[in-house]
């Protein structure tokens, strides 16, 4: 059975980088509420746009859609794939510019729409996608698939590393050993960890940064499935500015140093993904600065 995603706010901040959509004399249609649109893509698609909201923010319209018949990419179940969004909030132009014809003008909006639109409507400084719908798509698909070490079948995948082997292709430089628990980077009555960052896969657009941290254990601690772990990776986006972070995927490990056999992994979608703020002075807010600085260094 194919899925819907909830794009949560963190994933509109986030997930999608890239150019933005080319707007320059685009035609600037009247977006109605039912309206279903096909769109500009490089290869040929099914993916469609229903509008369901059309609301003025700041200095800018937003139109909020659902994204749906998303066609299922090479390698993916038909059970596991993503072939709709429920709630993507674009600025107008940016969405005029990137779709095609209206196709019909009797859509409904997708599940779960009402509550991504209300987590929007309750975090207005979120923003909206300014990049191409086609683009947005893809981005968020390749958070979803690509980040996690059985992707290597998926043909979109391909030359996307993830997490899955960031311990094999990764510099990782020590920022602190933490003493104590409970801690963002540390499990509850768990031993003392040591935290690095990655200096070798660092990603930049403007503010946002993503990039990945591991923490190592002296002795075996308890993961998320219940076995006995001795590091974890954990790959993040992170805004500079207004220093916010989210935490996009998590992978435990049987060895040290992300080596050995992974004993839990998890990719955060939709309503999992939580953005927090840092502090300069706790180790989120230190591993925060590590990534910004050398992103821009």
């Amino acid at each position: 059975m194919s899925k819907t995603i909830l794009m949560s706010v963190a994933m509109i901040t986030f997930a999608t980088f890239g150019a933005r959509a080319e707007i320059n004399g685009a035609p600037k249609p009247d977006f109605a509420r039912g309206q279903i649109w096909s769109i500009k893509s490089d290869q040929p698609t099914t993916a469609k746009v229903v509008v369901v909201r059309v609301e003025p923010s700041a200095n800018r319209t937003v139109v909020h859609v659902s994204v749906i018949d998303i066609p299922v990419p090479d390698g993916i179940a038909e059970r596991d794939a993503i072939t709709t969004v429920g709630e993507m909030p674009f600025d107008k132009l940016a969405l005029a510019a990137s779709l095609d014809q209206v196709l019909g003008t009797d859509g409904q909006p997708a599940p779960g729409f009402q509550s991504a639109y209300d987590q929007w409507r309750a975090d207005r400084g979120a923003g909206v996608f300014t990049t191409s719908v086609a683009d947005a798509v893809q981005s968020m698909l390749v958070e979803v698939y690509c980040r996690s070490s059985a992707s290597s079948g998926i043909a979109m995948c391909k030359g996307q590393q993830g997490i899955g082997n960031a311990a094999q292709d990764s510099d990782w430089s020590a920022i602190a050993q933490w003493v104590g628990s409970g801690g963002r980077f540390s499990n509850l009555d768990e031993p003392t960890p040591t935290l690095f960052y990655d200096t070798k896969r660092i990603e930049a657009d403007h503010d946002i940064v993503r990039g990945y941290s591991l923490l190592d254990y002296n002795i075996s601690a308890h993961s998320h499935s219940g076995e006995r772990m001795f590091s974890q990776i954990d790959y993040w986006a992170i805004d500079c500015t207004k220093q916010m972070m989210t935490n996009i995927e998590t992978t435990q490990y049987a060895g040290h140093m992300g080596h050995g056999r992974v004993v839990y992994g998890h990719t955060f979608i939709g309503s999992e993904l939580k953005t927090t703020h840092y502090s300069k002075n706790n180790g989120a807010g230190d591993l925060a600065q590590k990534l910004c600085t050398r992103a821009v260094g």
